[in-house]
């Protein structure tokens, strides 16, 4: 190739570099992050996705019975924010919502933000639309979450028929060697009578 025919030229390039000390789940590992847990046994899962190097996302909860996935302990910082992304479970869902709770407690749950495929606000609609013909998954949005206050808190994603990935924000913070929490309590209907003989 003769280089005295060719003009220069500029190619863009875009990178993001991420903060290694800030909560990064992708799911790439087929696994809910440690200290993780949600509202029941079968309410999430991690499910296929397989666009480029995105090969999994997790898909929680149905449309008339969602269900959440809470984060572990986090630390936030005074105005610090957390990205992530979401989607429809099926580009053919009829609708899907992603509510966003913070708590101190795993208690007393605030929501912050409500993400619908049929909110009139482009900030908070879940895209509609195909990532590709083949294996035609819904297309994932990233959101970026502002309004948790400081301090050490528990990130909620109630998922109704809807995916969630590569949220990225805020540190974790150190877990205690046992925590534990209840979600659900089976108490049974009917006592035995314990009889004297």
């Amino acid at each position: 190739i003769d280089v005295d025919t060719y003009e220069t030229f500029n190619l863009a390039v875009v990178s993001i570099v991420t903060d290694p000390t800030k909560w990064f789940v992708d799911f790439e590992d087929n696994k809910f992050p440690a200290g993780s847990y949600m509202s029941t046994s079968t309410a999430w899962s991690i499910s296929d996705y397989n666009i480029g190097n995105n090969k999994y996302v997790a898909k929680g909860g149905s449309a008339t019975d969602p269900t959440r996935f809470v984060s572990p302990k986090l630390s936030v910082a005074k105005g610090e924010t957390l990205s992530f992304q979401a989607s429809q479970s099926s580009y053919s869902s009829t609708e899907s919502v992603v509510n966003i709770y913070y708590s101190t407690d795993r208690k007393n749950w605030t929501l912050l933000r409500t993400l619908s495929s049929k909110a009139t606000d482009e900030a908070d609609k879940i895209l509609v639309e195909k990532e590709s013909e083949w294996p035609y998954p819904a297309k994932l949005k990233t959101f970026i979450l502002d309004g948790v206050p400081a301090g050490e808190v528990y990130i909620a994603f109630e998922s109704g028929y809807a995916c969630i990935d590569n949220i990225y924000g805020f540190t974790l913070s150190e877990v205690p060697a046992i925590d534990i929490v209840t979600t659900e309590v089976k108490l049974p209907t009917e006592t035995t009578v314990n009889y004297t003989y």
